[in-house]
């Protein structure tokens, strides 16, 4: 893949800094026990809060991922500290690839 430019830089309350970094964290895990090849992070300011997104050359996730009430724990967390519910994180299926895309509260 093509690097891009970076975004301009933004600042996360310091209030949001350990939330963030668990969600992180547990994405980028999930990405190296169950993906594939290169794992990319992405951080970016979205409307009234971040768009964490974390991707890797695996062939995608499963139709039944997120599982409708959630049984794993660490994704259970990811919504928790994402502070935006069941809304909060996204599988895009649009992409040859794996991808999930969580959006943080930073209010």
């Amino acid at each position: 893949r093509q690097c891009v430019s970076p975004p301009p830089p933004f600042a996360v309350p310091a209030r949001r800094l350990a939330p963030l970094g668990l969600v992180t964290a547990e994405l980028v895990t999930n990405a190296l026990k169950y993906g594939k090849g290169e794992v990319r992070v992405f951080l970016e300011e979205s409307g009234d809060g971040l768009k964490l997104t974390v991707e890797d050359d695996g062939s995608g996730f499963p139709d039944a991922f997120p599982k409708p009430q959630g049984t794993g724990l660490g994704m259970r967390l990811v919504n928790t500290y994402a502070g935006r519910g069941k809304t909060a994180i996204t599988v895009d299926r649009t992409v040859p690839f794996s991808r999930i895309v969580v959006l943080f509260k930073t209010t």
